[in-house]
């Protein structure tokens, strides 16, 4: 988009406010998804319903139409809660399918692991070779706007294609239980001081995700060339790999609540370093984007049945 630093700026209050609204449509979409019954069963139908939508949002983000920067910006942050939106749609479900796909524990705990592996890979192939492509889908040395647009394209329609299979490569096992009322159950939601504690963390630790939302635009801000994300990305991979293998070996000396608690102490500690170190030194940018990549691995491994 070449943005103006304050466009930057904007653009970061755009993603703030849509993670607040992110907090609350998890909770109403979830309630929705819990009280779907069709005969392909609970969850899975809304695997196959949402591969088109996010896939074509995913493209329309990168696909902004010309003008000023302001209405780039309203078009991106209209196409940015929408995209959110029908993310929560599929993400809800696609997990909660590990319930009753299979009546095994051990079953269920092997698919969590399998797909979290997946996951990071996928995650990992994209931040490694996603300036590479950009890049050769450019045809120049250079990455443009029209060569991420086409990386979208691809990545849209093989990404969400793959993911479709989670609809026609499975069934629902597990008879669904009979969910409360749509009312009592907000009710629940709002007297459970546990569920909004951690909603509220939700979106107050939104900074953890900056790296995967904007990491391009950090590399050629703070070093002026976004091949730095490359490098960047893979101190992320690295960490995430590193805290999702320590994870058990650190849960049996401590509990989970410790774990969390401690590994977002330190966490805190290396952005408040960085604060006061700036951007000027390398090895302490890819510090302060490592640690807090380990904190949320740990927060994914915790998620465990």
């Amino acid at each position: 988009m070449g943005l103006s630093t304050a466009g930057i700026a904007k653009a970061t209050a755009i993603l703030g406010a849509a993670k607040v609204w992110d907090a609350v449509t998890d909770v109403l979409l979830g309630l929705v998804v819990d009280r779907t019954r069709t005969r392909w069963g609970r969850f899975r139908p809304y695997i196959l319903l949402t591969a088109a939508p996010i896939a074509a949002l995913t493209v329309a983000l990168f696909h902004l139409p010309p003008g000023s920067e302001d209405a780039r910006l309203a078009w991106f942050g209209v196409l940015y809660v929408l995209w959110s939106m029908a993310y929560t749609l599929c993400d809800v479900p696609y997990w909660a399918m590990t319930n009753v796909v299979t009546t095994d524990d051990a079953d269920r705990t092997r698919l969590i692991a399998w797909a979290r592996t997946a996951g990071v890979l996928a995650l990992a192939a994209v931040t490694l070779a996603g300036v590479p492509l950009a890049r050769a889908l450019s045809f120049g040395p250079v990455a443009t706007e029209a060569g991420w647009g086409r990386l979208a394209i691809v990545a849209s329609v093989v990404g969400m294609g793959l993911f479709t299979l989670a609809f026609f490569a499975t069934t629902e096992e597990v008879q669904a239980s009979t969910p409360p009322p749509l009312r009592e159950g907000l009710a629940l939601v709002t007297r459970n001081p546990g569920l909004l504690w951690l909603l509220a963390s939700g979106v107050l630790g939104f900074g953890r995700f900056v790296l995967q939302v904007g990491g391009v635009v950090l590399a050629l801000v703070v070093f002026g060339d976004e091949g730095f994300f490359t490098l960047l990305g893979a101190a992320l991979i690295a960490s995430m790999v590193v805290a999702t293998l320590a994870t058990p070996a650190l849960l049996r000396r401590m509990t989970r609540k410790a774990l969390m608690i401690g590994s977002s102490a330190v966490a805190a500690a290396v952005y408040l370093v960085q604060w006061f170190v700036g951007y000027a030194v390398l090895p302490a940018v890819i510090a302060c984007v490592a640690r807090p990549a380990c904190c949320w691995a740990c927060s994914w491994s915790l998620r465990r049945p």
